[in-house]
């Protein structure tokens, strides 16, 4: 199974295992970082990204509070790079790099990701390993709820 998958235009999500794959990271021209550094030694980080723009996001599961107010910046950096490919990923590439990868299909193709389910079903079809659990979908649906009930005002 490859490391990363690509999920939309300019989009891929992995764990850290890609960014140790010399032909996933050939595509790559910057990384979004959901690890939480305690985990992961630090050292290895220089290493993987060398000169490609990256924003870390020092992450840990279920730590909604900073998700959400990461999101924005997220979606942002996605945007400005990824002309270039942008790997999201977090230690796995199950759940968190899942999870920001449906929430930019939500915020960036509204009229092609109405739904959560929608985005979320897409994500699972692209990348087989993401595992985006109830707790997740719940974040999703009321993000969801949020940013459109805000464009509908």
């Amino acid at each position: 199974m490859p490391s990363a998958h690509r999920i939309c235009k300019g989009v891929y999500i992995g764990g850290l295992v890609a960014l140790l794959d010399v032909g996933v990271m050939s595509k790559i021209g910057g990384v979004v970082s959901l690890v939480e550094f305690g985990k992961v030694k630090e050292e290895i980080f220089p290493l993987c990204y060398d000169e490609r723009p990256y924003k870390r996001i020092p992450l840990e599961d279920r730590q909604l509070s900073l998700l959400e107010e990461s999101l924005e910046e997220m979606f942002q950096f996605i945007e400005e790079a990824k002309a270039g490919n942008v790997l999201i990923h977090c230690v796995e590439g199950h759940s968190r790099s899942a999870t920001v990868a449906a929430a930019f299909l939500l915020w960036r193709y509204p009229s092609t990701f109405s739904t959560v389910e929608l985005a979320v079903e897409h994500v699972h079809r692209k990348h087989p390993g993401a595992k985006i659990n109830s707790f997740y979908q719940d974040f999703l649906q009321a993000y969801f709820f949020s940013t459109s009930s805000t464009e509908d005002s």
